[in-house]
């Protein structure tokens, strides 16, 4: 049991993104926290949760950003306030040793497993209704955007070729003119030499 807490702690202090701890109930991070997620995060503090709040960009203009709450997994934030007889305070302090410590034990750890759970469903349905969704309409964006240059770089084409062709034309006209030019003298001369 002592062994499968202390895998819930390393697993709870050593999960980052980036250099951030995320699952620590830390909740120290220098980033501009939006009005949404400072709001979270002071309802969850009145709730006496300990948390942490995770913001994200998700327009292309400041202030388009959705956050999620990410509570504290660690075993002495797990299953606090079980009633229990065994006076165990959270996942953290368990112990099995006696019947009545092992009966509070499976309590304790069915809210604590109940409380991941919750956690997980609000991230997966956070993941799948915010931030895929907008990652999907983003693609969509760049394809249309992507589709707009091609349509633009086409009408560019279009117009530099027309222009290419008429100065060919241009060209070979002058160049035929300037054939006829000098071949007028030749002709004089010719007429004046048969004479």
């Amino acid at each position: 049991m002592e062994n499968a807490l202390d895998t819930i702690d390393r697993i709870s202090t050593n999960t980052q993104f980036g250099s951030k701890n995320l699952l620590d109930g830390s909740g120290k991070a220098a980033v501009e926290v939006p009005e949404a997620a400072a709001e979270a995060a002071a309802e969850a503090a009145s709730a006496g949760k300990d948390s942490k709040s995770l913001a994200f960009q998700i327009g292309a203009n400041r202030g388009q950003m959705v956050s999620i709450d990410l509570p504290s997994v660690a075993t002495t934030e797990l299953a606090k306030g079980v009633s229990n007889q065994s006076g165990f305070a959270s996942l953290a302090d368990v112990d099995v040793t006696t019947g009545q410590g092992a009966q509070d034990a499976m309590a304790v750890i069915d809210t604590a497993i109940e409380e991941i759970a919750v956690a997980r469903g609000e991230m997966g349905a956070f993941q799948k209704n915010t931030l895929e969704s907008n990652l999907t309409s983003l693609r969509i964006h760049t394809e249309n955007l992507t589709a707009a240059e091609s349509s633009i770089r086409d009408a560019d084409i279009a117009v530099e070729l027309a222009a290419f062709t008429r100065n060919q034309i241009m060209t070979q006209s002058a160049t035929a003119q300037l054939a006829q030019a000098n071949a007028l003298p030749k002709n004089v001369m010719a007429l004046l030499a048969s004479q």
